[in-house]
């Protein structure tokens, strides 16, 4: 177990034989911090199942679980006299039953405020009498949020009325509901030309965005929901009072996609192109807009962002949140006379390492032990239910930062989580060492520069891959697309075919890039950076010189035969067609390697600048 389930005492660190396997034993340095106020919910559950304490003394000692135990049992004393102490964090989700109990007066007034900006805004229409035959009233629930300032601290008691969506039959309640959303890999995009090019980054929040596409194509109806009658008394004139909803509330199933329709309406209507690469980035004369559900990111000149902002809050109740600090929890830092960007995730890093009780101090120097390989756990070294969960919650939670600011744990991540429907003991350790590498690296972002050596247009993409590295026998790939010294697109992932040779799983790796590097020569169109005429030629780095002469000559015709046609794109399309430069670079220039395996120290350090990481040496 982690950290946190040990939290509450003076005692010294302890070194830990670990199982892993029945080969192989860790040494694990178990650490108990001192005592610090922890909500009831964060401690150990599991203390009093004599099944866990059995896994629990398998990975620390007796002298451990049973002060585990102890602290169990003594945190027994109510949760709202620890939450209430000025050093506990703050829960920001509260049920209705535990608010009533709590400040009633303070949350019944964020449901008051919350029902009448629904009437003002006519988001529905009191309705009474017998329901329509073969229709059912959908009922609600409230979503109450405590909001917190930037330290951490009360700032309003904020209430949301949810309609419960789970209850809506398709073809009577709604139709289609997708909404798409920006990708990371463009807002990264944007973020680094904005730096290059010294351009303004600015971000609005739109206020209950939900609420403001009209339901045209569907009726839906819903019971009169809680504390309404007290709030609206007039209601009681009515005879069985229902409600019909004339706009979207939040829940229906089909919100986001009516919210997304007037979004995309609204910026085709003010003269804006939605982007072929990206239907979320609106593109206007060199102004750019990318929309993620209700936040809008605004880059441009001073004089066009502040024009476009005007002309978005006349249309919708907005904040303007200024020049962009953080935007979706991604922090960003600007030296605007280096023209040089970071983007990292600090606060929600620290916020998981809080969660979870491990210490800034306790740390490791690798996200996972050099050359870990991660296999099923056996049947006799899987979790009880309590910890899986744990082991869920930790894996879950680094998953945000691995795709959007920390290339350098893709890998471990991914090996994490490709074992979270049955983890081992194993795993679980395995999980708190890559925690410990996050507590002495929380800080660390993805740096992006327009520094004298690097052309402007300059995309440089690195694919690489293990042959057979996986447990069954499969290949883990890598691909990263460079710009302006940082990565911009990469993933860590195992490939779905098996491959004969290395030539082949490099290949494979090659093509992933070449479709990264295809969207990418669209995006940059998009963004006025080439014309439709002009080449758009990114070179490939690939440290398999038989790949690479494959892929340009269609050379090794006995190692490649069998090869699916699929596989030919990259020849075919991209490098017969010109689109696409293949070179050939030494392993020890293979900025890719790091999304493929847990390299050692030095190479770690030596690959993860190259993808833009400030890391220390």
């Amino acid at each position: 177990m982690l950290q946190r389930q040990l939290q509450g005492t003076g005692h010294p660190a302890q070194n830990v034989q670990v199982p892993t396997s029945s080969r192989q034993r860790v040494q694990v340095v178990v650490e108990i911090p001192r005592v610090r106020p922890v909500p009831t919910a964060t401690l150990v559950r599991v203390a009093l199942n004599e099944s866990c304490k059995k896994r629990l003394r398998k990975i620390f000692s007796d002298q451990v679980v049973q002060h585990v135990v102890a602290l169990h049992v003594a945190s027994a004393h109510s949760e709202d006299s620890l939450i209430s102490n000025s050093e506990s964090i703050l829960e920001e989700s509260v049920e209705l039953e535990d608010a009533m109990r709590g400040d009633a007066q303070a949350w019944m007034e964020a449901i008051r405020n919350e029902l009448q900006s629904l009437k003002d805004n006519g988001t529905f229409e009191i309705m009474n009498g017998a329901v329509p035959a073969g229709r059912k009233l959908l009922n609600s629930r409230y979503v109450l949020r405590n909001k917190l300032d930037r330290f951490g601290k009360l700032a309003r008691r904020k209430a949301r009325l949810v309609i419960k969506g789970c209850l809506q039959t398709y073809g009577i309640d709604y139709q289609e509901t997708f909404a798409g959303v920006a990708r990371y890999s463009t807002l990264r995009t944007l973020l680094a030309k904005a730096a290059a090019e010294d351009l303004e980054i600015d971000n609005m929040d739109v206020d209950t965005a939900f609420l403001n596409g009209e339901l045209t194509d569907t009726e839906i109806l819903m019971e009169v929901p809680e504390f309404f009658e007290e709030i609206f008394p007039e209601i009681r004139l009515k005879s069985k009072p229902y409600l019909k909803l004339k706009k979207s509330l939040y829940g229906l199933k089909q919100a986001p996609r009516v919210w997304w329709t007037v979004v995309r309406r609204f910026f085709k209507e003010i003269g804006f192109e939605e982007s072929a690469a990206d239907p979320n980035l609106f593109i206007r004369k060199g102004l750019y807009v990318l929309l993620y559900v209700d936040d809008l990111l605004i880059i441009g000149n001073r004089i066009n962002v502040d024009s476009m902002k005007k002309t978005i809050s006349s249309k919708w109740k907005c904040k303007d949140l200024g020049e962009t600090s953080i935007f979706l929890g991604i922090q960003i830092e600007r030296n605007r006379r280096d023209r040089s960007l970071k983007i990292h995730q600090s606060n929600y890093t620290k916020k998981i390492l809080y969660r979870f009780g491990i210490d800034l101090s306790d740390t490791k120097d690798l996200p996972l032990p050099p050359g870990t390989v991660i296999r099923d756990a056996g049947s006799d070294d899987l979790l009880c239910e309590d910890d899986k969960t744990l082991y869920l919650q930790i894996v879950g939670s680094t998953i945000y930062s691995s795709n959007c600011t920390r290339p350098d744990i893709a890998y471990a991540v991914g090996q994490l989580a490709r074992v979270m429907h049955a983890p081992g003991e194993s795993h679980l350790v395995l999980a708190k060492h890559l925690l410990q590498y996050l507590a002495g690296t929380y800080s660390v972002g993805t740096v992006y520069s327009n520094r004298l050596n690097m052309l402007s247009y300059e995309y440089r993409a690195y694919t690489d891959s293990t042959w057979g590295s996986a447990a069954d026998r499969k290949s883990v790939q890598g691909v990263a697309l460079i710009r302006y010294g940082g990565a911009i697109v990469w993933s860590s992932t195992k490939q779905k075919s098996t491959s004969l040779c290395t030539m082949e799983a490099e290949i494979i790796a090659a093509n992933e890039g070449a479709k990264e590097l295809a969207w990418m020569e669209k995006l940059v169109k998009d963004l006025g950076e080439r014309s439709e005429e002009e080449p758009f030629i990114p070179t490939l780095y690939c440290d398999n010189a038989s790949g690479v002469d494959w892929m340009q000559e269609n050379k090794f015709h006995s190692k490649a035969k069998h090869i699916d046609i699929r596989w030919h794109y990259i020849r075919k399309d991209m490098v017969d067609t010109k689109r696409l430069h293949v070179v050939w670079i030494p392993g020890t220039e293979q900025t890719a390697d790091i999304l493929t395996k847990q390299l050692t120290y030095p190479g770690f350090i030596t690959h993860g600048k190259g993808l833009g990481l400030d890391l220390e040496c």
